[in-house]
């Protein structure tokens, strides 16, 4: 695991969502994500919770707004399925 992995929470209260690693300390990681998209808030984790996915980002800081732009301009969030389309909501209804 390294900074900018992309990870799956596998234990705790936010088992199942996403995260990323901004900073690695020991056995422990700084992880945080956008909450827009039900992902993991700032906070200390174990990193034996984490399971890493294959996608990564290049994080230059640590600030939060420079995190989530990386992640919006990377195509990360619809890769990852957290993006919805809308129009294909709209259309499964109108079929109905």
């Amino acid at each position: 695991m390294e900074v900018g992995q992309i990870c799956k929470k596998i234990a705790g209260r936010e088992n199942g969502r996403y995260c990323v690693i901004v900073k690695i300390d020991g056995k422990f990681a700084e992880i945080t994500g956008i909450k827009k998209y039900k992902m993991c808030r700032r906070r200390r984790c174990n990193i034996n919770h984490l399971k890493p996915t294959r996608f990564k980002i290049e994080i230059t800081s640590d600030k939060q707004e420079d995190i989530e732009k990386k992640l919006m301009s990377s195509g990360i969030i619809a890769k990852l399925g957290l993006l919805k389309d809308k129009n294909l909501k709209k259309l499964k209804k109108k079929s109905k």
